[in-house]
């Protein structure tokens, strides 16, 4: 496939942050994935503040991100797949005015269904159409817990459900 593509041997690096849940494991998920086509990865990992600062400059080929925002509000939570000059928070250094122009309608739409196909149009375009960006499921969400562990109740962010004033050991 990569030698139809012209791109025969590519290789790059992945720029991860120097923490094992997610971003180590998901950067050796991802280099085993793509060697199974053939690509030649590379990971870097770096410390929180290095890593950060590689994205601010644009020193990275591809860099292994989490979006775990408010995840109740979806057209907020998908500002870091807008271009950098839209939304400072994105650091793919790309421009596209198609995919801003969905955004601010989406954005503006008050009608709940409305919204709702707009963001699946988004989705398609962004993640489909340009492939500015790729999204792994491995962020939503996964807490394993001993059995013995009582009374946590998971939740769909990292955000909420966070007393632990209902959590017990059983032994």
């Amino acid at each position: 496939m990569l030698k139809e593509a012209g791109a025969e041997g590519l290789s790059f690096e992945l720029l991860t942050r120097d923490v094992d849940q997610p971003y180590k494991y998901v950067g050796i998920w991802l280099i085993d994935e793509w060697s199974k086509v053939g690509l030649k990865v590379t990971q870097r990992v770096t410390p929180t503040g290095p890593y950060l600062e590689a994205q601010r400059t644009g020193n990275f080929s591809v860099y292994s991100g989490a979006n775990c925002h408010g995840v109740p509000n979806p057209v907020l939570d998908v500002q870091p797949y807008l271009p950098g000059s839209y939304f400072t928070g994105n650091y793919g250094y790309f421009e596209d005015k198609q995919e801003v122009a969905l955004y601010e309608k989406m954005l503006h739409e008050t009608d709940f269904s409305k919204q709702r196909a707009l963001m699946r149009e988004f989705e398609k375009y962004v993640l489909d159409d340009q492939a500015h960006t790729m999204y792994l499921l491995w962020w939503y969400r996964i807490v394993p817990h001993r059995s013995y562990v009582k009374g946590w109740k998971i939740s769909p962010s990292h955000f909420i459900n966070q007393d632990l004033a209902t959590v017990w050991l059983d032994r």
